[in-house]
């Protein structure tokens, strides 16, 4: 089994309180992945006006994304089952107030 997880580790200014929304897929074994397309998975980072800094009210996030895998059973690992994955965001745009 494979299973992801998505944490926010750090804000700008630490005392930004970041609201997470999206989806992230669940466990899958092995043979699931094998068989179905990589659609990926989209994770939302929000937070409400008045808690950044500067005259444009400004925060900064990051968002670790992390799996954990399961070896099916038999199969012995020689390496790590867990870690820190890495994504380049994309910037995302202010909704209009």
């Amino acid at each position: 089994m494979i299973k992801p997880a998505v944490k926010v580790s750090q804000t700008w200014p630490s005392t930004a309180r970041v609201r997470q929304s999206g989806t992230i897929p669940g466990a899958r074994s092995f043979d699931a992945l094998a068989r179905q397309q990589a659609t990926g998975f989209t994770r939302s980072l929000n937070a409400s006006d008045g808690q950044g800094s500067g005259r444009d009210d400004v925060i900064s996030a990051v968002a670790e994304a992390s799996a954990t895998i399961t070896p099916p059973p038999g199969y012995r690992s020689g390496g790590e089952l867990s870690g820190t994955l890495f994504f380049l965001p994309r910037a995302g745009t202010r909704p209009p107030t």
